[in-house]
């Protein structure tokens, strides 16, 4: 994988210092908890182990799961007669 740069202009010092004490605390660099925190913003290493779970799953997990979405998608004629 190419590495890129990025420079990020128009932080205020508020922001930078909660960084950098997020840095401190997480024992890494400014750079790498910047990266960390873009990456989770994105959800870039959530779609990952998503994509992991999903590719492990059993029939019957699959099968659990539409069920549960089918729950969840169950529509309540009453709440939706009194809402309008």
């Amino acid at each position: 994988m190419a590495w890129c740069e990025l420079v990020i202009r128009g932080v205020d010092e508020d922001l930078f210092a909660r960084l950098r004490a997020a840095s401190a605390a997480a024992g890494e660099s400014v750079d790498e908890t910047a990266i960390r925190l873009l990456r989770e913003g994105l959800r870039v290493e959530g779609r990952v182990e998503r994509f992991r779970r999903y590719v492990t799953w059993t029939e019957q997990d699959a099968r659990e799961f539409d069920a549960a979405l089918r729950a969840q998608r169950a529509v309540d004629p009453e709440a939706w007669a009194s809402a309008g």
